[in-house]
């Protein structure tokens, strides 16, 4: 039975601000789902390298892909470990002291060996999870990649077994010695949309707007949709 947590490492240990640490395996698994980009950290002809890349997950494993003569994939395969991380801001917290402004985030941060995906089987379900983190949906409406494709590019997996959540929510810790400034202070909430849709040239204008873009909480509303597409068409 998988554990509730990730074992709290050295490395995992937050040395300030303890309290915003989390081991939970379940939000670390949310917030990687809530992103589309990781970056990754590696060595690489003994320099420090640092490269964003898509993403997907299955279980406990990140996956990533690319060409079979990306130099980021080979390096990583090369390093003894790697290190990736993903972040979200959430929020500005603007306090009465430029000392006192803080984001509000949620960020992993993940250590461990990559692993070369050979299994076709693997390689294409590393894809739909992939796709799925873009759009849970698009997987099935197109073309999967065939077999060919598969073996043009290389997969690479990276367990979760040392990871540590970072987390911080809610409004300022109020500092009494500014209470007497006059100036605004809260929280700017910040959320991820998308601001129009846009029909490429070569799709037919009957084919419609399928319910999992259409319905997708991260679009603006159907009528703004339905005039980008009339205009569009």
């Amino acid at each position: 039975m998988t554990n509730r947590e990730f074992p709290q490492t050295p490395r995992t240990t937050l040395k300030r601000y303890p309290h915003l640490a989390v081991y939970d395996r379940a939000a670390v698994h949310a917030i990687l789902d809530d992103g589309y980009m990781c970056t990754v950290a590696f060595v690489h002809e003994g320099s420090p390298r640092v490269l964003p890349t898509g993403y997907g997950r299955i279980d406990d494993f990140i996956y990533i892909h690319g060409s079979n003569a990306s130099t980021l994939l080979g390096a990583v395969l090369n390093s003894s470990e790697v290190c990736i991380s993903v972040a979200h801001i959430d929020g500005l917290v603007l306090g009465r002291s430029l000392f006192h402004h803080t984001p509000n985030f949620r960020s992993v941060v993940i250590y461990g060996r990559a692993e070369r995906v050979e299994d076709l089987v693997e390689k294409r379900a590393s894809f739909r999870a992939y796709a799925d983190r873009f759009l849970p949906g698009r997987y099935e409406d197109v073309r999967p990649p065939s077999e060919k494709e598969l073996n043009s590019v290389t997969v690479v997996r990276i367990p979760l077994r040392e990871a540590v959540a970072k987390v911080r929510s809610g409004p300022l810790v109020v500092s009494n010695d500014d209470l007497d400034r006059e100036c605004w202070s809260g929280v700017m909430l910040i959320k991820r949309t998308v601001s129009e849709v846009i029909r490429d040239p070569k799709c037919r204008p009957d084919i419609p707007l399928p319910p999992y873009i259409r319905n997708c909480e991260k679009l603006p509303s159907r009528g703004n949709l339905a005039t980008a597409e009339d205009t569009l068409s």
